[in-house]
């Protein structure tokens, strides 16, 4: 799988437009690293001396998860859940249609994360914290069952779902955790530093 995605985005001849300007280049090498691995690599210094980190990567549809092991992942240990944050919504949308209610994406989302988007008279925004928690909880359960050490090991979260689900996994009966809130740019910034030190090593 990781060289048919490599070879995917090498080619010649690729054109396009850039703020007004056009661009003609050939893609000669691709490097293919871990979401979340490279995530991770933002908090490096923290965790360079921690002989066993568990990462979890909570995303739409999917949780990604696998351990590092003095500093490097280890690849074999990585299993991926179909439980995502979309799974989530759709329950919660579901029992606010049972109740007459029609609640957008958006306003599950404001209101997960402690907002008030809504006029909130019928216990609406209990009841999507008590179906948030029931997925957190079910969440980590399945993270445990696959293999991965949460109370004796530190675990970093990553992730758009990780940051929506931030105050529920701090409630959960989990060693030290860390959430990484920089998802715009952490997994670049990860990416980067991953390809200079490929490059360093030709």
């Amino acid at each position: 799988m990781k060289e048919r995605f490599r070879s995917y985005f090498i080619r010649n001849n690729v054109q396009y437009r850039y703020e007004g300007k056009e661009y003609l280049i050939n893609i000669t090498d691709c490097f293919v690293f871990p979401q979340s691995y490279s995530a991770l690599l933002t908090r490096f210094s923290e965790y360079r001396d921690v002989p066993l980190v568990n990462v979890c990567d909570i995303g739409g549809g999917t949780t990604d998860c696998f351990k590092m092991e003095n500093s490097i992942a280890n690849i074999s240990s990585s299993f991926s859940l179909k439980i995502g944050t979309i799974h989530l919504f759709n329950s919660i949308a579901q029992e606010a249609l049972a109740r007459g209610y029609y609640l957008t994406e958006f306003q599950i989302q404001q209101i997960i994360l402690g907002k008030q988007p809504v006029f909130d008279e019928q216990g609406i925004s209990q009841m999507i914290g008590e179906e948030t928690e029931r997925f957190t909880d079910k969440l980590i359960s399945s993270i445990v069952e696959h293999g991965l050490e949460l109370r004796l090991n530190p675990t970093v979260f990553v992730g758009g779902g990780s940051i929506l689900l931030k105050q529920y996994i701090e409630k959960t009966k989990i060693g030290y955790s860390e959430v990484i809130e920089d998802p715009s740019y952490a997994n670049a910034k990860g990416f980067e530093l991953l390809a200079k030190q490929k490059l360093l090593k030709r």
